[in-house]
Formats: C-alpha cells, sequence, structure tokens
C-alpha cells in the first residue's frame, strides 16, 4: 500500500469515527457532515470511495430516508466503477442532496490532509505523516465490510 493510500484511509478512518460518535450522541446532521468529509477525503481511492458511501447508505436506512438510500445504491455503483478511472468530481460531498457530477470546493482543512499525504507520498517516507503512521496491514473494503457489517438500528434501539 503507498503511503498516499495509508494516509488517506486513515484520515477517513477518523472522520468515520467522528460520524459514528456524533451519531450515538444523537447529533444525525453531524454525523452526516462527517460522512461527507471522509467522502471528500477517500474519493480518489476506490475501496475507501466505496466504503465512505456504504456507511452513507447505512446513516440513511437509520434515518429512514428512501432519498439517502437509493442515492447512495446508485453512488456505490458509481464509486466501484468509476473510481479506478478518475470518473469523480473533485471535492463532491458524495450525499444525495448534490449531483453525482458536481464538482465542489474543498475545504481547507481537507485540502491541507490532501495535500500532506500527496507529499508524504512524494517523499516515499512517513516519519514525518501528520496523519498518523499505521504500519500494520489495513483491512480491505471487503473486510471492513463483513467485519463492521451496516447496522440498521439506530443508536440505542435493539434489532
Amino acid at each position: 500500500m503507498s503511503a498516499y493510500s495509508r494516509n488517506i484511509r486513515n484520515a477517513v478512518q477518523r472522520e468515520l469515527a467522528s460520524a459514528r460518535e456524533a451519531e450515538h450522541r444523537g447529533l444525525a446532521d453531524v454525523a452526516f457532515h462527517h460522512l461527507e468529509r471522509a467522502h471528500v477525503l477517500g474519493q480518489n481511492l476506490t475501496s475507501e470511495h466505496v466504503r465512505v458511501h456504504f456507511q452513507m447508505l447505512c446513516w440513511g436506512a437509520r434515518q429512514r430516508s428512501f432519498r439517502e438510500v437509493t442515492g447512495q445504491i446508485a453512488r456505490l455503483v458509481g464509486a466501484a466503477t468509476k473510481t479506478a478511472v478518475g470518473w469523480v468530481p473533485t471535492g463532491n460531498t458524495g450525499g444525495s442532496n448534490v449531483s453525482p457530477f458536481r464538482p465542489m470546493t474543498i475545504e481547507p482543512e481537507l485540502q491541507s490532509i490532501l495535500d500532506n499525504a500527496k507529499g508524504i507520498a512524494k517523499r516515499g517516507t512517513a516519519k514525518n505523516d501528520l496523519l498518523g503512521d499505521q504500519r500494520a496491514r489495513q483491512p480491505g473494503p471487503f473486510e471492513t465490510l463483513q467485519r463492521t457489517g451496516c447496522v440498521l438500528a439506530r443508536p440505542g434501539e435493539n434489532g
């Protein structure tokens, strides 16, 4: 795995963790904002792009949002088939509330994370990695999905 991939994966993972934490606190809109940030960070790596759209699909199901669920199904197909050939609109936040073809301005903080990841990859070293260095093997997207699954119950609900 390249240094860029490793660093972006770590940044996406942090946003997904923040999304889970916000949702567990009952802050669905804040959770979705973190999912959008994860999307912007991971949209150039097929595995991360698919993983974020899957989490957006799960969020939509927990919120009982037909629009989000159906939109994410289409976006999952696109992420799985179009990312590797570069057919992603830069900065798009990935939710069903925006066109999947619309390029968007990237928040300065996220642009900094992306730039740092690219710089680290160009230098070929992760010693000065500001995003966190995890040398252990990272699970692939399907392993991650199998391990975490898509929990359809809202936080605090059983089933």
